[in-house]
């Protein structure tokens, strides 16, 4: 029972998460970590680690600021082509 309930009923899995938070960037042209928290519902903090594993992957370019901002500065190739 449980393992039905977090394979499909969870509205912010694993696996869509990444594509959710960088369709808000790539299509949505949201680059504040606050905007794409509220555009994706999810939690900040999730949105946060998403955009720290696009940076470490190099798919994204982000700025990290005082009081836990971060922006997207800018996005490979990579990762427009991956979200087509």
């Amino acid at each position: 029972v449980l393992a039905a309930f977090v394979g499909g009923a969870l509205p912010f899995s694993r696996a869509s998460k990444k594509e959710k938070v960088g369709r808000a960037i790539v299509s949505g042209g949201q680059n504040e970590n606050r905007e794409i928290a509220a555009s994706v519902g999810a939690p900040l903090g999730i949105v946060n680690h998403v955009l720290d594993d696009l940076e470490g992957e190099g798919l994204a370019e982000v700025d990290s600021s005082l009081g836990g901002g971060k922006s997207v500065l800018s996005t490979s190739a990579e990762l427009r082509r991956r979200l087509r």
